[in-house]
């Protein structure tokens, strides 16, 4: 199975949560005999491989304001028109173009750590674009997966 990974940043390392869970996720999945990719922030690089795992680099922009939303652009056009089987998406403020990977007949995941668009820090401009993202990921989908129960609870709840 090829799988792409959405969500990480930065790896090998890791800048957050997120970034450590598919470390160690996605490092034994390459380790049972998949072809995994993780799509990450801050490129053009060559691509690397670290775990087991390919690491690719995409151009973003460097402004920590548009970073995550030319990451989620990036990485979902890199998912769209690459080989992978499944797109596995971490963090619903990557998911905004989930669309995109199921158009072109590939298994869409996403994996809920928390509600982006909660925080108390965003404006909102920001809130309501992540609002928008849960909602593709929502519908994009094929499976979600939740970190807790009270979080899918407040997920089937919407």
């Amino acid at each position: 199975m090829k799988v792409a990974v959405i969500g990480s940043l930065e790896l090998p390392k890791a800048q957050g949560g997120v970034s450590r869970h598919c470390e160690e996720v996605y490092a034994r999945i390459a380790a049972d005999g998949h072809d995994v990719t993780v799509l990450c922030a801050g490129g053009p690089e060559p691509v690397t491989e670290h775990r087991g795992m390919r690491i690719r680099k995409l151009r973003t922009a460097r402004s920590t304001g548009w970073e995550r939303l030319t990451y989620a652009i990036a990485a979902s056009v890199a998912a769209a028109r690459g080989d992978h089987d499944v797109v596995h998406y971490h963090s619903f403020a990557s998911s905004g173009l989930a669309f995109l990977p199921k158009l072109r007949g590939k298994k869409v995941v996403t994996t809920a750590h928390r509600i982006e668009w909660q925080d108390a820090k965003w404006g909102r401009v920001t809130r309501s674009f992540l609002r928008y993202c849960e909602w593709v990921a929502l519908r994009s989908s094929d499976a979600i997966i939740t970190v807790s129960e009270a979080l899918k609870v407040d997920l089937s709840s919407r």
